[in-house]
């Protein structure tokens, strides 16, 4: 049995090809994300070029945890503006039953 991977990342595309490499050697891959466009965007003049570059930001960071979920690695896109542990239990409560981790989250 292998043992599962919790990658604290703020996601590169670089990211993507080491955490598919090793969801497909057979491990259990997490990768849990602090958003850093949302935090940025959220401390910023919303003016029109801002927001034009954070909707762009939005989708390439979309892309890359939708990669990363057809790979079979479970994602937590983190709000940091929300408490760690209440994220967690928000994304492992909506995991299909057959794949939730035994035992208890303590955080």
């Amino acid at each position: 049995m292998l043992f599962g991977i919790l990658a604290l990342t703020l996601l590169a595309a670089d990211d993507l090809g080491v955490l598919v490499h090793s969801r497909a050697r057979g491990y259990q891959v997490m990768a849990v994300s602090p958003n850093p466009v949302l935090f940025e965007a959220a401390h910023l003049v919303p003016r029109k070029e801002v927001q034009q570059a954070a909707r762009i930001l939005r989708l390439e960071r979309g892309l890359l945890l939708k990669q990363l979920r057809r790979a079979g690695i479970q994602t937590l896109d983190w709000d940091v503006t929300q408490p760690f542990d209440l994220a967690v239990r928000h994304s492992l409560s909506r995991l299909p039953h057959h794949t939730q981790i035994a035992g208890s989250v303590s955080v």
